[in-house]
């Protein structure tokens, strides 16, 4: 149980902020990838599932926080990670319900960058928009 539990809560994180930066970083190259049949078929299904994941991080989310109560512990193993020393003790204590809002949201984090949603994202720090960008910091700086 040690082991599902280090991989879930520590290897899951990195592992998925790292292809989200990877997504950020590489990108499709040739349009002609889109226009194959099985490959935006397989695009699509993508784009399904990331709306799916979204509305999974939308439910868990507005339940765990204001139901349940959860940001606390949740913000110190956060901080916990940004510091390279995660504490599976805190990410113990919450309920499940968080514990799947967290696993969607790394799921979000893996798929994202396979999708077209990317170059959306990627586009506020290509252009150097000058609304977007303190608006995402602004945000950014609420929960941190």
């Amino acid at each position: 149980m040690d082991l599902l539990q280090g991989l879930l809560w520590v290897a899951l994180p990195y592992s998925s902020i790292a292809i989200l930066v990877m997504g950020f970083i590489w990108q499709y190259d040739s349009k002609e990838q889109y226009k194959e049949d099985l490959f935006s078929y397989f695009l699509c299904w993508k784009n399904i599932s990331v709306f799916l994941l979204i509305g999974i991080l939308i439910g868990t989310g507005v339940y765990s926080v204001f139901i349940l109560h959860t940001q606390i512990n949740a913000f110190e193993w956060l901080l916990s990670l940004v510091y390279l020393n995660p504490s599976l003790h805190l990410i113990e204590a919450t309920p499940l319900i968080f514990k799947i809002h967290l696993v969607s949201l790394c799921t979000l984090f893996i798929f994202l960058p396979f999708t077209k949603y990317i170059k959306v994202i990627n586009s506020l720090f290509k252009h150097r928009n000058l609304v977007a960008l303190p608006v995402f910091f602004l945000l950014l700086n609420i929960y941190l």
